[in-house]
């Protein structure tokens, strides 16, 4: 099947959390210092603010679904398989949501002043955001296959 041959179930899900942990540590200023020195006033801290929020969603959220990936293959219980496949579908599905405002952030920018800037971090989002949807749909299939016999 298309879907899968990446490899099997926990080789998508490790791409998708590296990229996503990759992709939040370059909107920390701490990692990557892009500040402007000057101060713009209220409206600049607070999306300054919004933006390490973000970024540090995607940081934890890329680790946390790395180190499910291993729990998944560690686990022997087809009931906790289920259950780390289930997290991991929301995990998923949260970070699927997540993509949608800066893509559309860097789509506007991009509309608005194009760059090369602006197209790199419109691809690396849209790279994400379609990577979490087959993992999403991995993560499905991945369910349909384990059982409740044991």
């Amino acid at each position: 099947m298309a879907i899968t041959r990446l490899g099997n179930f926990p080789c998508i899900i490790r791409i998708v959390s590296l990229l996503s942990v990759f992709t939040g540590f370059l909107y920390l200023p701490f990692f990557l210092n892009l500040g402007l020195p000057i101060s713009l006033g209220p409206e600049i801290t607070q999306a300054t603010m919004a933006t390490e929020k973000w970024a540090l969603f995607a940081v934890f959220g890329g680790f946390g679904l790395f180190a499910g990936s291993f729990l998944y293959n560690l686990s022997q219980s087809q009931r906790y398989k289920r259950f780390i496949l289930g997290i991991t579908l929301f995990s998923m599905l949260l970070l699927i949501l997540a993509q949608l405002p800066p893509l559309f952030l860097w789509f506007y920018v991009g509309s608005a002043d194009f760059s090369s800037t602006s197209l790199l971090g419109l691809f690396l989002h849209l790279i994400l955001l379609v990577l979490a949807f087959w993992g999403g749909i991995a993560t499905m299939l991945a369910f349909g296959k384990t059982n409740l016999t044991s």
